[in-house]
């Protein structure tokens, strides 16, 4: 149970989300005074209200080293079942002025039974309170508490692992929150409310708070910037799971750290690469299981603790690509990786995975396949759902002409080829189109049709003009050149696709032709 309390204060990773900040907290009074005894201390911390009323003062010190301040500890009388006080808490407030510099403050419920690794799993027909309820009370308490520190809090819903939450109780939901400068998170544990399912009440709590300075640079990198950078630097890495080498899989870090100012990836706030022997040759190309991993991030802006001391914390602006928390995670922690041997997704112990990964984020997408960095040659969107091609359309006296084969099979219709006479015939729902290389006269279910041009052989590939199943089908295709894509509307035009839409086309695309090259 204690280790659970230390691991709240220690500094751990807390990933992005999109909630909006909560109103802030009331500040600290601006009050100057001197701190000369162990009196005034316990009176200034309760003039802050972060000592409740009736706590003990368990301990009130003055540390003259590195920097002078005065601690004070104290404590609830009330004991839970296991003979612990239910609610201990930590104040530093600086000697010269009075200023706060630190607060830690637990509560814990008295009865902890349901707490603890070995515990039955909740049954869920019982629960009154669900998580979106349990997250408007945590955040109207959180509102309500009278600490007097300048914070504002955002709410942070990535989950945490299973091995991380083995001893909280089944029987509560855990809702965290992060502070928050300009609507732009601290990547710092903060304050965590445990609600219970059934009454809705808040059974415990953890506050974490350290005085930190921000730093407001005058420029920083763009988001579009930064993500390509970011996306850039990200490789995977070949590794044998936990040492197996029965498994070999690509995998990627959980996180990485971008400068926001100088665009650097410090050392200290990236994980390293593993340099561990691997055994075993992959079949899956790096290239292609990179931008499978690649799916499973989001990037954000949040602030990062760069340098930390008794005074003042110090943190700066980065842009950090995380694992997004709809991806499935293994119990420890580990995101999915990609099977070297068949390109699957599989946990970290080489278990299929039991849900599937999202799709990429918008600003992966933007990232990985701009218009100037895709590869295929071609491809086709039909209704706006891709289907993969590897021919692209020609181009004769301003009328283009597409692969005959290819876009007869995209739109689920049948094609015969007689090289004797070249001829090609192209059947759908009853319809039947026959063509002769060389001539712009067509037959329509026996009927002479005149098309603009002619269907034509180009490097050894039959072409057809567009025209001709917009005639014969009533099949309206186009051709997206900035994109690679034709567009196909099986009954006239295709549908306007959105900026997110036509990124996703090119993101599938893409991961089609690298998973053929390989």
């Amino acid at each position: 149970m204690r280790k659970w309390t230390l691991a709240m204060m220690a500094c751990a990773l807390m990933w992005a989300g999109t909630a909006q900040p909560l109103p802030q907290a009331a500040a600290a009074e601006s009050i100057s005074a001197t701190i000369g005894n162990q009196e005034t201390a316990v009176a200034r911390a309760k003039q802050l209200k972060l000592i409740p009323e009736n706590a003990e003062i368990t301990e009130a010190k003055r540390i003259v080293h590195p920097n002078d301040y005065w601690r004070i500890y104290f404590m609830m009388p009330e004991l839970d079942t296991e003979g612990h006080p239910t609610e201990t808490g930590e104040v530093d407030l600086r000697s010269s002025d009075g200023e706060l510099l630190s607060y830690r403050h637990t509560k814990w419920p008295v009865d902890l039974n349901g707490w603890g690794p070995a515990q039955e799993a909740f049954d869920l027909a019982k629960e009154e309170v669900g998580r979106k309820e349990a997250t408007e009370i945590a955040k109207t308490f959180l509102e309500n508490q009278p600490w007097q520190l300048n914070a504002e809090w955002m709410e942070d819903s990535y989950p945490e692992s299973e091995y991380t939450t083995r001893t909280d109780s089944k029987g509560v939901h855990k809702i965290r929150f992060d502070r928050s400068i300009d609507g732009i998170r601290l990547s710092q544990p903060s304050f965590s409310a445990f609600v219970d399912r059934i009454s809705g009440e808040v059974v415990s709590y953890e506050m974490s708070w350290a005085k930190t300075d921000f730093a407001h640079p005058k420029s920083m990198l763009t988001a579009s910037a930064a993500a390509r950078l970011l996306v850039d630097h990200a490789q995977p890495n070949l590794t044998n799971p936990f040492g197996d080498q029965r498994l070999l899989g690509y995998e990627m870090a959980s996180f990485y750290s971008l400068d926001a100012t100088k665009g650097t990836f410090p050392a200290n706030l990236n994980i390293p690469i593993p340099t561990d022997k691997v055994i075993g040759k992959p079949t899956i190309t790096k290239a292609y299981a990179r931008m499978l991993l690649l799916s499973m991030y989001d990037i954000e802006l949040q602030y990062v603790v760069t340098e930390v001391s008794t005074e003042t914390w110090k943190a700066e602006p980065f842009y950090r690509m995380v694992v997004r928390p709809e991806v499935p995670r293994f119990y420890t922690g580990q995101a999915p990786i990609i099977d070297a041997r068949t390109g699957e997704w599989k946990d970290y112990v080489g278990e299929s995975l039991q849900q599937s990964v999202p799709g990429p984020s918008k600003q992966v997408i933007d990232a990985v396949v701009s218009t100037s960095k895709i590869g295929y040659p071609a491809a086709v969107a039909v209704e706006g759902k891709f289907s993969s091609l590897a021919v692209s359309p020609v181009v004769r006296n301003g009328k283009m002409l597409v692969p005959a084969k290819e876009i007869a099979g995209a739109v689920k219709g049948n094609l015969v080829w007689e090289a004797k006479g070249r001829k090609l015939t192209v059947t759908k729902e009853g319809k039947k189109l026959v063509m002769t290389v060389g001539s712009n006269k067509a037959y329509l279910n026996g009927k002479a049709i005149i098309l603009q041009s002619a269907a034509q052989v180009v490097k050894g590939k039959t072409y057809i003009p567009a025209e001709a199943f917009r005639q014969a089908f009533g099949i309206e295709i186009g051709w997206q050149s900035a994109s690679r894509f034709y567009t196909i509307g099986l009954g006239g035009k295709s549908p306007a696709l959105t900026e997110l839409a036509w990124g996703e086309l090119r993101w599938n695309a893409q991961l089609a032709w690298l998973k053929s090259r390989g």
